[in-house]
């Protein structure tokens, strides 16, 4: 969601079309049509549960790893 929102802004009911337009399945190993608005909105209630360990997993020290997404090429 957040790759979403920095790259292409977009309803959370077209996410979906999204990831099959830019290169998610293969910077992220997430298939496009899991990222429907259905898992999407059950999203924060399972990473509410993580959170301590979401966010002591970044900050001062620690890196975080940079995906250079893009959009596919249409050959064109």
């Amino acid at each position: 969601m957040v790759v979403n929102w920095l790259t292409a802004p977009t309803h959370l009911w077209r996410v979906d079309r999204w990831a099959g337009e830019w290169t998610v399945e293969e910077d992220f190993a997430i298939e496009p049509e899991l990222l429907n608005d259905d898992h999407l909105g059950r999203a924060p209630d399972a990473v509410a549960s993580h959170l301590t360990e979401i966010t002591d997993s970044v900050g001062p020290g620690r890196s975080a790893s940079s995906a250079l997404m893009s959009p596919r090429s249409t050959g064109t």
